[in-house]
């Protein structure tokens, strides 16, 4: 999925309050996955989720993903609630448990984090 130069094939688009003040509190995570080999990718990439370190859901694309093609893949997460921090990290091609099915140039950039979020500061 990725191509030699290194560019993150994840970025978070937005962290979306969806029931932060529910119990337990959630917000739904906006992930942007990109190819950016230039090798056409299947759907079924998946796409984990994780919470101060543990997982919190897997997503995965729906599409196939021709080179420098993106797809929104969104899921909906538990969060601490407020006033508690946390962090979010998204990474692609990992089944949840660190494990990845496509080959790929560069393993090593498949992940973005966003950290010392807080669910009542969320939009």
């Amino acid at each position: 999925m990725i191509g030699a130069d290194g560019t993150p094939v994840v970025d978070i688009a937005a962290v979306r309050n969806t029931g932060c003040g529910e119990s337990p509190a959630k917000v739904t995570v906006d992930a942007q996955v990109c190819n950016r080999g230039d090798v056409r990718v299947g759907p079924g990439v998946q796409v984990s989720m994780f919470v101060d370190g543990v997982l919190g859901a897997v997503g995965a694309t729906t599409g196939t993903l021709e080179p420098g093609d993106c797809e929104a893949v969104s899921v909906v997460v538990e969060v601490p609630a407020s006033p508690e921090f946390f962090d979010l990290e998204v990474r692609v091609d990992d089944d949840g448990t660190g494990v990845g099915t496509n080959r790929e140039c560069l393993e090593d950039n498949n992940s973005a984090t966003q950290q010392d979020l807080r669910c009542e500061g969320i939009g």
